[in-house]
């Protein structure tokens, strides 16, 4: 891995914390598509240090997709990786898809047999991504960087509730396991979950994004950091070749 390439990846994240990330933070990262949160995530699950281990959760991209992404910018490869969407569909889905083509080929008087038995069949087959993801997450060596881009995944299957409340319980492990870790939201896409969310994590950061006649304006917002409200501040950011990086220019206000 290229160490200058490296070296930016965790100066630029340091960077919106004016020093080193503090040790058992929980950061929550909100943003509309398209406005570089995935860049992000990338940037700092591949910022890694040689004392940490590294998982990712994610439910909208693929494996490959995510070390080709971190590989290009010459950032560590040595991330765990679990892809809730791929467990869903070859434990669930893609059973819920055979089942109906078998259907199609049956008779109306083997549907009604079979379909007792397939209801409780799928049944069976359903998984506690909750579960899993806290199982996952707690085998990792400890200290921990950790991405949770699957939380919409989780409302989705199980619940807002569920979704919340595993926020939480990370949050309180990381805390005493000296960790650090990232959860993104799609911005206003749950607006009640998203706000619980936001009071649980020690930091929370908006990126937004505003067009102008012939620009893009990038923001990054510190909305919220623990014990320190006079570090609130919006400051502009760029998405280039290199990955998530500060604009030259000083605080906006």
């Amino acid at each position: 891995m290229d160490d200058e390439k490296r070296s930016f990846g965790v100066r630029e994240i340091d960077r919106i914390f004016g020093g080193s990330l503090p040790r058992g933070f929980s950061f929550l990262v909100i943003g509309q598509p398209g406005s570089g949160k995935e860049v992000m995530l990338k940037q700092f699950a591949g910022a890694k240090s040689k004392d940490e281990s590294c998982v990712y959760f994610t439910a909208t991209e693929g494996s490959e997709e995510i070390f080709s992404f971190i590989e290009q910018h010459g950032w560590s490869r040595e991330i765990n990786i679990v892809d809730l969407g791929k467990i869903y569909y070859d434990r669930v889905l893609s059973q819920t898809l055979r089942i109906a083509k078998e259907r199609r080929e049956m008779s109306v008087e083997k549907i009604t047999e079979a379909a007792a038995e397939s209801e409780e069949t799928l049944y069976e087959e359903e998984i506690n991504f909750v579960n899993l993801v806290w199982a996952s997450f707690t085998e990792m060596a400890k200290p921990t960087r950790a991405v949770f881009d699957c939380l919409e995944f989780i409302a989705d299957y199980h619940s807002q509730q569920d979704a919340i409340n595993l926020v939480q319980t990370i949050k309180t492990y990381t805390q005493n396991s000296g960790g650090l870790v990232f959860f993104s939201l799609t911005k206003d896409l749950y607006p009640q979950m998203q706000l619980r969310m936001e009071s649980i994590a020690d930091c929370v950061i908006e990126l937004d994004t505003n067009r102008r006649v012939d620009e893009i304006e990038r923001l990054v917002i510190l909305k919220r950091i623990k014990n320190s409200p006079h570090r609130i501040s919006i400051n502009r950011y760029r998405i280039t070749d290199a990955g998530f990086e500060y604009d030259t220019m000083k605080r906006v206000v």
